[in-house]
């Protein structure tokens, strides 16, 4: 059912003429003897018709003719997992393709989801322009129950075997050869949502088509597959060794380029040993899937077995997660500040506000224990804007003393960037601490440039306008950097201290720092270089042209009371 169907200013569910009486006639008469439900949209004549058991399927009165497209084309009604498949589906009127098809579940009158198979075929007249929409639906959720009683399950309009199936399959298969030794993979594409991006949710669908039909050609007697949930799939093999596991993620890469699309299809997969015959087959797929979660952004690892140690980590990444909130209200979460010195003299020039979590019964907890996963749930924005205000308040406590200003950096999650109040935020926090927005630095990372390159300007631009000062955190570790130094107004980079990993015995890595070093300045950008651990790489940073360092040289990150004291400021 087409968008167009908007355009029809009146509804007429009986007409004056007698062409449509006589249409109206036949459709009743075979909507009778099939159960179908037909409807019928003429956009040149601004005329509508739908059988008399409309109602029964979808739950919407012929009598509000008015609504019954706008109530039929709701999202609310639609099982979440076939929203997307039924936008493909109302979209989808194009004249070289004039019929489509799909099956949905859809909420009836009674709030239950119902399962519907619906096809439509789009008109058109000369100029391409569409007139008219005619198709069928029909209740097939007895059906649908019955294939799932068989082990047969539906995802996109795509028959695969169901994970109860799987199940009762692969249970058997452990009972019948105790000795053997069997696998759980659960395994995914890699930027799966690109595909449907750049070619549509067909092609998509085509791929996970393709996937099922590879995993379906092996007939061992002691093989399983199915869909595990969305466009992951679940596979339980026989294994002798290791490399036979790699064997099969290598057969997979290498079939799937048979697949015709104009990119690389790439996989995550998850392997779970079946070690321990008393552990279910969905806690071993479970420990297979999140294995594959742990490296799925990680480009260079397409496989990766399961170990305890990652369900440990996960059950702190939960302990974490449940105590975030209440250590941020009980201001567990402290400032510390790394302190940025000049070179040359040894002064303090500025500070590094970084976090740290002092629990009541841990101790002092590392951000490397809790900042990516903060990045992961969100929870960064606020863990960010309470050590910005740290920031401003401490500014403005020195402000009020009298002592020196140091000017103080704080970290930027790109996360951010997609919020609209984002540079409203740190504006009210300079005029509420009275803070010249010229003594906050802010630090943020390439991958922000990438993901959010238009925002970040106009922000970055606005901010640079404010007073603020900006720098390009870790440069050197993304792909595109020098496209960050033409496009961000900076101020300052901070060189990754990857660089330094290799001065005094490099000469190749020591010449790239240099010129790097040299380009910055001709482009008016200070350089600051992180990580600084021995006197040799500060003297070759000065020798280089770089005058600002940071690192345990100098100083660890240290609570703001005893930065004031190592800075002289009291």
């Amino acid at each position: 059912m087409s968008k167009r169907g908007s355009s029809i200013k009146s509804i007429h569910m009986i007409s004056e003429s007698t062409i449509f009486d006589d249409m109206c006639e036949r459709y009743n008469v075979i909507a009778e003897q099939t159960n179908l439900i037909i409807f019928d949209m003429n956009f040149e004549d601004d005329k509508l018709y739908v059988s008399d058991n409309f109602m029964e399927l979808t739950g919407i009165s012929v009598c509000n003719k008015k609504n019954i497209l706008k109530t039929l084309l709701e999202i609310k009604y639609i099982h979440p997992n076939d929203i997307s498949h039924f936008k493909d589906f109302v979209r989808a009127y194009n004249p070289k393709q004039a019929s489509a098809s799909i099956t949905f579940r859809r909420k009836n009158e009674k709030g239950e989801f119902a399962w519907i198979r619906c096809k439509k075929k789009c008109y058109f007249d000369a100029e391409g322009r569409l007139t008219r929409v005619l198709g069928t639906a029909q209740d097939v959720s007895k059906e649908m129950v019955a294939n799932t009683l068989k082990g047969i399950e539906f995802y996109r309009g795509i028959v695969l075997p169901s994970f109860n199936r799987f199940e009762t399959r692969t249970n058997r298969i452990r009972a019948n050869f105790p000795d053997k030794k069997f696998a759980v993979i659960v395994l995914d594409i890699k930027r799966f949502s690109v595909i449907n991006d750049l070619y549509g949710n067909k092609e998509g669908d085509g791929v996970l088509k393709y996937i099922g039909s590879i995993l379906s050609s092996n007939k061992s007697s002691c093989y399983a597959y199915c869909r595990f949930y969305a466009d992951n799939f679940a596979v339980f093999t026989e294994y002798r060794n290791d490399s036979e596991l790699y064997d099969f993620a290598s057969v997979l890469k290498q079939r799937m380029k048979k697949y015709p699309l104009k990119m690389e299809i790439s996989f995550s997969i998850g392997v779970c040993r079946v070690d321990n015959a008393d552990i279910s087959m969905s806690a071993l797929c479970e420990r297979a899937n999140l294995t594959k979660k742990s490296i799925k952004h990680d480009a260079m690892k397409t496989l990766a077995f399961y170990e305890d140690s990652l369900r440990r980590r996960t059950l702190e990444d939960s302990d974490i997660e449940n105590e975030m909130t209440s250590a941020l209200t009980n201001h567990q979460f402290e400032m510390y500040l790394q302190p940025k010195m000049s070179i040359p003299t040894t002064e303090v020039v500025g500070a590094e506000a970084l976090v740290r979590w002092n629990h009541p019964e841990k101790g002092i907890i590392s951000p490397e224990r809790f900042i990516n996963l903060f990045e992961k749930n969100g929870f960064i924005v606020k863990l960010d804007y309470y050590i910005w205000e740290r920031a401003f308040l401490t500014i403005a406590g020195w402000i009020k003393e009298n002592y020196p200003v140091i000017p103080i950096s704080v970290n930027v999650s790109r996360i951010h960037f997609g919020n609209s109040d984002f540079v409203e935020k740190l504006i009210q926090l300079s005029e509420r601490y009275h803070v010249p927005p010229t003594y906050i630095e802010l630090e943020i990372t390439e991958s922000a440039f990438f993901d959010y390159k238009e925002d970040l300007q106009i922000k970055l631009y606005t901010l640079k306008d404010k007073g603020f000062k900006l720098s390009l955190d870790d440069f050197g570790t993304g792909y595109s950097t020098l496209n960050c130094l033409k496009d961000i107004p900076l101020d300052i980079l901070k060189m990754d201290r990857a660089f330094l990993a290799g001065t005094g015995e490099n000469r190749k890595e020591e010449t790239v720092l240099e010129y790097t070093i040299a380009l910055a300045k001709s482009l008016g950008i200070e350089v600051v270089a992180e990580g600084v651990e021995n006197f040799n790489q500060a003297e070759f940073l000065y020798r280089s042209g770089c005058e600002i360092a940071q690192g345990h040289f100098y100083s660890p990150p240290l609570p703001v009371v005893m930065f004031e004291k190592y800075a002289g400021l009291t």
